[in-house]
């Protein structure tokens, strides 16, 4: 979001109501699919989820980079921002249902603190990360290409990460424990 604001004002020349409905599409795309995500997750575990939605973020994010530094129509951008929201509902609750089903009972607090201290960070990082970046550039456009690279790189590392995670944890447990971790995985809703 941090990124997009300039991006509608600077480069599309979007009114700022109309801005305003367009950066609605990720939260409702989150919507959609948040209440989903948890319902599929609990008839067939989180793995394929976290994957999906980490996977449709990516291409939610790369296609929305092919667009971002030249004028486009509202809706070629709405659904974009869709996509990325919906790829972020899907992961979101696969995602805490895996943390909160790697540990004990005791250590499920402790692992929503951190959880949510990671999405903190996350949070203060990116504007500070774009920030750094583009004191660095003069130009606009360039401002705008490397910071949508950032984000492209930050999202393929999403899917990196989710992909790796999913795989350590399928070695360390069996076949009978994984159906049996993720059948006992706490519910989330999204």
């Amino acid at each position: 979001y941090y990124l997009l604001a300039f991006d509608l004002s600077n480069v599309e020349h979007i009114a700022s109501p109309v801005a305003g409905v367009i950066l609605l599409c990720v939260p409702l795309g989150m919507g959609v699919m948040g209440p989903l995500g948890g319902y599929l997750t609990d008839r067939y575990g989180a793995k394929p989820f976290i994957l999906t939605g980490s996977g449709l973020l990516l291409v939610g994010v790369l296609l929305l980079t092919l667009i971002a530094r030249s004028p486009t129509s509202e809706l070629d951008l709405a659904w974009r921002l869709l996509l990325i929201g919906m790829g972020i509902g899907l992961f979101s609750g696969p995602d805490q249902t895996l943390l909160m089903s790697a540990g004990t009972r005791e250590t499920m607090g402790a692992a929503s603190a951190l959880s949510n201290l990671g999405s903190r960070l996350g949070s203060v990082w990116g504007p500070l990360v774009m920030g750094l970046t583009w004191t660095f550039l003069t130009s606009f456009s360039a401002q705008m290409g490397v910071g949508m690279l950032v984000i492209d790189g930050f999202a393929a590392l999403n899917l990196l990460f989710a992909w790796l995670s999913v795989q350590s944890r399928s070695q360390r447990l069996s076949p009978s424990e994984t159906v049996e971790a993720t059948s006992n995985a706490p519910t989330t809703v999204g």
